[in-house]
């Protein structure tokens, strides 16, 4: 159903339930109105296997106006959900019952749920002429006088309360719709989709809460657009110096125990010194020849690795402690000599 529309038949719901009194009960009208708050609260169809073969029978005493206004608001609904308009929709069935309200007719649950508004009443109307049936004759009862003023006080008093109680029961069916979709747009939200959009109803609260949240969504798209250019700026003139630079220099991440893998940021000499092409995602401790180093040897080059990315000892220490100094002389020899470095 489309975005909103479910709102419409909460308004045709209400025009709908106003025409049942408290005291004078109309099954027939309960009926229609349950029809499109079961709409509202499930966006359900009414399943054809549960459709009503003979509609319940009022006291047809309604109040033309509120009724043809109810007809109105209900037929107006055509066309906004995303179902098949057949007979069995909420649309027909419900314009069936005020049909039946408003002329006497049922025109049964399989009528032509294509004819228009005026078709179908206009078939209902000459149906009615032609029948000598005496129970569409309209019945006018008369409420009865309560002669306790104090018990009629009260009695109104708990009406009032009743109805104000349901209206804000229907209202929370409505509203919870609402927070539903936004609970469907955080958790999409989350879920990486920063393309989605929270929808902004008319509800004051709820759409307040929905332009916030949008505005934040647009803030974090662009700081993450602003970050991914600034990334790929700096990713590039990184590259560049590291093209450039004649020092050996490059990253290294930890990754667990002796696994030091090394980042694809490095300089080109990096490779000449070692020898090794393509350095990106390699254990460091292998790119510089200890692939046959075990024991002690290799567990403190390893250890002397995590104090250096630590930072937990002085510079002076640091160099006491250098177990990779065998073979920073090596290197030295081998290039001073423009040899390939190999280093074991």
């Amino acid at each position: 159903m489309a975005v909103g529309s479910h709102k419409d038949a909460f308004k045709a719901h209400q025009l709908v339930k106003k025409l049942s009194g408290k005291k004078d009960k109309k099954p027939l009208i309960d009926a229609a109105a349950n029809i499109l708050l079961d709409f509202v609260k499930n966006q359900r169809q009414v399943n054809s296997d549960h459709l009503i073969t003979t509609l319940p029978e009022d006291d047809g005493n309604y109040d033309g106006k509120k009724l043809d206004k109810a007809l109105t608001a209900v037929d107006k609904l055509c066309g906004k959900c995303d179902e098949s308009h057949d007979d069995a929709c909420f649309v027909n069935q419900t314009r069936r019952m005020l049909i039946k309200a408003k002329t006497g007719v049922d025109l049964g649950n399989s009528f032509d749920g294509n004819k228009s508004l005026d078709a179908l009443l206009k078939e209902a109307e000459s149906i009615a002429q032609s029948s000598t049936n005496e129970d569409k004759k309209v019945a006018c009862e008369t409420i009865q006088e309560i002669q306790d003023e104090t018990l009629d006080e009260l009695r109104e008093a708990y009406d009032s309360l009743e109805k104000k109680y349901e209206a804000l029961s229907e209202k929370d069916v409505f509203r919870s719709t609402l927070i539903d979709e936004i609970v469907s747009t955080i958790t999409a939200v989350s879920d990486g989709n920063f393309a989605t959009e929270m929808p902004v109803h008319e509800d004051e609260q709820l759409g307040k809460l929905a332009t916030a949240f949008n505005v934040m969504l647009k803030t974090i798209n662009e700081t993450m657009q602003n970050l991914d250019k600034l990334v790929s700026e700096r990713s590039a003139e990184l590259r560049m110096i590291m093209d450039t630079v004649p020092v050996g220099l490059m990253s290294i991440i930890t990754m667990s125990g002796e696994d030091y893998r090394i980042n694809p940021e490095y300089s080109k000499t990096c490779e000449k010194i070692l020898g090794v092409q393509d350095l990106r995602g390699r254990n460091f401790l292998d790119a510089i020849g200890l692939t046959k180093r075990t024991g002690d040897s290799r567990k403190d080059m390893a250890k002397f690795l995590d104090l250096l990315t630590q930072e937990l000892l002085p510079e002076e220490d640091m160099a006491g402690l250098n177990p990779f100094v065998e073979i920073e002389i090596k290197m030295m020899m081998a290039q001073s000599n423009g040899q390939k470095s190999t280093i074991t």
